[in-house]
């Protein structure tokens, strides 16, 4: 096992708030590149990390011990020039007004959480020092102190909707490097890449949730094939509501080329995807809403769904099966919260 240390003592204190699995990933890049890092996460979570740091394992199988501060009270962290904000949208208020207990010289800030409007927490508390972001990482946390980094994609960085676009870019290639590279990339565009994100994404946590099967399933099933589909389409048209466009980014889905489809193409490229998940071994997924689900913890409805319900009655949108499923998660959620 290699073991790697904050080798910059004169590097950024970085912040990751609410780290899971997604942020610890997040958290090892920081203490990677040279950075003083500090999590707050859950007690099992930081007394592995205080103890023996955050062990990472890597896509390739290869392991690192990475040594950082880790805390359970945001109101603990003296210091903080990049926050990361990484929690369940359930826990983003409480952990802000915290984190914001104490004053702090920050630099700029961004959330990896779901949904179209998360940046908006960040935007209201600190303005021009919000970024908005679109994380295509993957990472699971195996045991507390333990994350898997399962997937490599991209971490978009743009600018809010009032903000410079100019400043927003020079502050993403800021944080592109005080996060060691790893994806990070500046785009102008970032509300396409947001929105095209969140509409596969909203779909394939309805259907996973709804249904509790593994990942691989919602596409190798027809009737599940067909019930995706409707709802990317009904979410896609709340973006063009909001006159955005739909763009095609790298992975196995792409927004703006399913949605364009006939619906015949469009099913058969659904199930053209489950082979390739089959194939390649990819079929113990559990999306992150069904996890929170099974582990009886508050999920992401509001975030990812309400919220676009939201948007959608501003433009007088009849959604009948994106308001069916978001009701079921809602009680779904309600019963969670309230047993």
């Amino acid at each position: 096992m290699a073991e790697q240390r904050n080798a910059n003592p004169k590097g950024a204190h970085v912040t990751v708030l609410g780290a899971g699995s997604l942020g610890s990933v997040y958290a090892a890049w920081a203490a990677q590149a040279g950075n003083t890092v500090t999590v707050v996460a859950r007690s099992a979570h930081v007394d592995a990390i205080n103890s023996g740091g955050l062990t990472l394992i890597n896509r390739d199988g290869s392991t690192q011990n990475i040594s950082l501060r880790a805390t359970t009270d945001p109101r603990d962290i003296e210091e903080c020039d990049f926050l990361c904000l990484a929690c369940k949208a359930p826990d983003t208020e409480p952990l802000l007004d915290a984190f914001l207990s104490r004053q702090r010289t920050l630099k700029a800030s961004f959330s990896i959480q779901n949904g179209v409007r998360q940046a908006e927490p960040l935007q209201r508390r600190f303005g021009s020092r919000a970024l908005a972001c679109v994380s295509m990482v993957g990472g699971t946390l195996a045991s507390p102190g333990k994350v898997v980094h399962t997937f490599d994609g991209a971490t978009y960085l743009g600018p809010t909707s009032d903000q410079d676009s100019q400043q927003a870019l020079s502050a993403a290639a800021d944080l592109a490097a005080h996060f060691g590279g790893n994806g990070f990339v500046g785009r102008q565009d970032i509300m396409s890449v947001l929105w095209s994100k969140a509409i596969l994404a909203a779909a394939a946590m309805a259907m996973s949730a709804i249904t509790r099967m593994n990942y691989h399933r919602i596409f190798e099933l027809e009737g599940n094939r067909e019930a995706f589909l409707d709802l990317v389409k009904e979410a896609a048209l709340i973006a063009n509501a909001e006159a955005i466009p739909l763009i095609d980014l790298p992975g196995p889905l792409q927004a703006g080329y399913l949605v364009g489809l006939p619906q015949d193409k469009a099913l058969a490229l659904l199930a053209d995807l489950s082979k390739s998940l089959v194939s390649s071994g990819q079929t113990k997924v559990r999306v992150s809403m069904l996890q929170s689900i099974e582990r009886r913890r508050p999920t992401e409805v509001t975030a990812v769904f309400t919220d676009l319900l939201t948007i959608a009655a501003r433009h007088n949108l009849h959604l009948p099966r994106l308001q069916f499923v978001t009701k079921v998660l809602e009680s779904i959620d309600q019963d969670i919260r309230e047993t």
